[in-house]
């Protein structure tokens, strides 16, 4: 927001305002001084009045030019009250009065109207309601979107029982398939077990997004390490691999809820091998109070289009993805007063940065360090 500077500016036309009022007083007084003066009315006249008549003219003269003086301080006083009142109170009680009604209900407020707010074209007021205004709309818009996703949330969660009911039976079916002598019926089955569990992670997903108020956590302190070794063992159970090297120091330990981490390192892993990364780099080290983890991988990198709304729901550039994953996870980091982002992208991999609050840490690692560990890490789940 450009603010008005110079002859536009609110501030210096209330200075010039006060100024020519003040100006405007300081010549009546000093008019009725001139008119009223007894000594001035004797310089006129030629000649010298007794010191008794002389002292009466000048004791009235004093009454006199005292009362001018205040009334047209007071004068003064009254034009400089009412025009700090039309430029200055009223547009901030209007601004006042509609951010409060906007705060007690969003949905029925009256919008507000800038241009009724202040009586002066491009004054700092007039800037200031325009950009509440847009504030408040967005904000309109950014309620009806989440009460929409709550809907949807409620919708799915009455609806979520059945289906998992209907997704255990054809499990269960699937099973059965596998075990059938005819190869092409168990590798049908093969599919549809991964159908099967493909739908009911999205439920799953959809169901924590929609989710209303932060993840609960149970925060324990526990090795970063040692967290990342399982990620890495749970998610190479499936599918192709790619090695992953651990290069976490043991020593460095953190607070947070275990499995809500482990569920961020593990899509990270799943989406790198499904890009097609060959190798996945776990790094971690303390940054300013802060444990800073780091996850690259030399994949191909990210399209622009995904990069522009990468933490969005329902964007993914992986076919069969959800695109919840890293909205989950950037809500899951958030909700332990850390976050996610992605650091870069390219032909040359992509890296992301996980941010957490530090517990304890006896040993800063070295850059040097070689503490890779090569394990296999999983392409079939989806991201």
């Amino acid at each position: 927001m450009n603010l008005p500077t110079g002859r536009g500016s609110l501030s210096v036309r209330l200075l010039w305002l006060t100024a020519g009022i003040v100006l405007l007083a300081e010549l009546l007084v000093l008019r009725e001084f001139v008119l009223w003066n007894p000594l001035h009315h004797v310089a006129l006249a030629g000649h010298v009045p007794d010191e008794r008549a002389l002292a009466e003219a000048l004791r009235a003269f004093t009454w006199k030019i005292t009362a001018a003086s205040l009334l047209i301080a007071g004068l003064a006083g009254i034009l400089v009250y009412l025009t700090v009142l039309a430029l200055l109170v009223r547009p901030m009680r209007r601004l006042t009065e509609s951010v409060a009604a906007f705060r007690a209900d969003p949905a029925l407020a009256a919008p507000l109207d800038p241009e009724a707010v202040s009586i002066l074209a491009d004054d700092e007021m007039l800037l200031a309601s325009r950009e509440i205004a847009a504030m408040q709309n967005e904000m309109r818009a950014k309620l009806w979107r989440n009460a929409r996703l709550a809907a949807v949330g409620g919708g799915v969660a009455k609806v979520s029982h059945d289906l998992r009911n209907i997704l255990s039976s054809a499990l269960l079916a699937a099973d059965r398939l596998i075990a059938h002598p005819d190869p092409q019926i168990a590798q049908s089955g093969e599919l549809l077990v991964r159908t099967v569990e493909q739908a009911t992670e999205l439920l799953q997903q959809t169901l924590e997004f929609a989710r209303e108020g932060p993840p609960p956590l149970t925060r324990t302190v526990f090795s970063i390490r040692e967290l990342v070794d399982e990620a890495i063992e749970v998610v190479a159970l499936v599918g192709d691999v790619c090695a992953a090297r651990n290069e976490v120091p043991p020593e460095l330990t953190v607070e947070a809820d275990r499995s809500h981490l482990y569920r961020v390192l593990a899509n990270l892993l799943r989406n790198a091998a499904e890009a097609g990364a060959r190798t996945v780099r776990i790094a971690a080290c303390v940054e300013d109070e802060r444990v800073a983890i780091r996850v690259e991988d030399d994949g191909p990198g990210l399209p622009d289009l995904v990069q522009a709304s990468l933490f969005r729901p329902f964007v993914t550039s992986q076919r069969g993805g959800t695109g919840l994953g890293l909205a989950i996870a950037r809500d899951l980091m958030r909700a332990h007063g850390g976050d996610i982002e992605l650091v870069g992208t390219g032909p040359a991999g992509t890296v992301f940065r996980l941010v957490l609050p530090l517990v304890q840490f006896s040993r800063a690692p070295s850059a040097d360090a070689e503490l890779a560990v090569e394990m296999p890490v999983a392409t079939g789940l989806p991201g």
